[in-house]
């Protein structure tokens, strides 16, 4: 079969221009949306008879589009990452062939960059949640960002540090009416699972975190103390007693000679 013997597999009757994309209407009353750079490609026109091969890929073009529209949807609303786009693809049904294909088409025109992404997740994103160090290069090698690319990122010491301030003075607030010692050490702990390094975090706490009230505390271990004297009591006498009320209101943060003090006095052998 020569060329002007080719079946033919539909012509186009109509081309109507939409908003970002457009349509194809075909005289089999198949109708078709492409982009404006597919359409542009395949040089279509009204009237065009297209080959069964033609009209074959340009469904595969228009299938490819779809995909790629929907991932500038995505990309409109919210920066990802290159393999957060590549999942959101497969989860559509995207084909191998057709996710490489709309990944590379994006990464053509700029629109997916993961040294931009890490670098902008590091500085906006870490800022905004108050991320330390560690979390940051955690979530980013969670998104499919490249060793390498994570390797480039810098931190630098008065970032952290005023992050970490951030986060701990709101923690200093949330915590006002938790003993010192447990404040201190709760906060901490706080700063470290949120992905700062141990000595940013004391850093942070040493200039952030204000002890509580003496008169306040001492009150407050007097309070806890009555309860668990009258607790242990049940049971327990003398050393024993001393024992239990002593390591109950350690745990609860009071300090360790405060505590002494307030057992010599409350409790008889």
């Amino acid at each position: 079969m020569n060329v002007s013997e080719k079946r033919i597999g539909d012509a186009i009757t109509t081309i109507k221009y939409k908003k970002n994309e457009i349509l194809l209407n075909f005289n089999s009353g198949n109708k078709l949306l492409l982009s404006v750079e597919t359409f542009t490609e395949f040089h279509l026109y009204e009237g065009k008879e297209l080959s069964e091969e033609e009209l074959s890929s340009l469904l595969h073009a228009a299938s490819e589009d779809k995909y790629y529209v929907y991932a500038l949807g995505l990309l409109s609303k919210e920066v990802y990452s290159e393999k957060q786009i590549q999942t959101k693809l497969f989860g559509k049904g995207a084909d191998e062939d057709t996710v490489l294909a709309v990944v590379t088409r994006l990464k053509k025109g700029g629109l997916i960059d993961d040294e931009a992404f890490a670098r902008t997740f590091a500085s906006d994103v870490g800022s905004l949640r108050l991320y330390g160090r560690n979390k940051i290069l955690y979530e980013l090698r969670s998104k499919g960002i490249s060793p390498a690319v994570v390797a480039k990122i810098e931190f630098s010491e008065k970032e952290e540090l005023d992050k970490a301030f951030r986060y701990a003075s709101y923690l200093n607030r949330k915590y006002v009416k938790t003993p010192s010692e447990k404040k201190s050490l709760q906060v901490i702990r706080a700063l470290i699972a949120r992905g700062f390094d141990e000595q940013i975090a004391e850093k942070a706490v040493e200039e952030s975190v204000s002890p509580m009230d003496e008169e306040a505390e001492a009150k407050l271990l007097q309070r806890y103390f009555e309860l668990a004297k009258a607790k242990y009591s049940r049971k327990h006498v003398g050393y024993s007693l001393k024992e239990k009320v002593y390591m109950d209101l350690r745990k609860k943060g009071f300090r360790s000679r405060d505590i002494k003090e307030l057992i010599e006095k409350g409790i008889e052998l």
